[in-house]
């Protein structure tokens, strides 16, 4: 499995929570989130985005789902 680092900004206590959780349990950080991703979009039964014909992305301003067709350039509006 090729893995991609990915960053994210958390509330400071947040982040202690992590550590903390990431000590007692003695794996990373990665490990943990990488977890919780994965329960969150079994929870939402999303398993795998290639199903779909096209990504869907959701606007911050409007909250409308849009699709977005990939093309070799990055993601272009249908």
């Amino acid at each position: 499995m090729i893995k991609k680092k990915v960053s994210i900004c958390l509330p400071e206590s947040l982040l202690e929570a992590l550590d903390n959780l990431a000590e007692v349990r003695g794996v990373s950080r990665s490990k943990i989130v990488a977890e919780a991703i994965k329960d969150y979009l079994d929870k939402h039964k999303i398993k795998r985005l290639e199903k779909y014909p096209a990504a869907l992305w959701k606007t911050r301003k409007s909250g409308i789902l849009k699709t977005h067709k990939k093309s070799k350039k990055g993601i272009r509006k249908r």
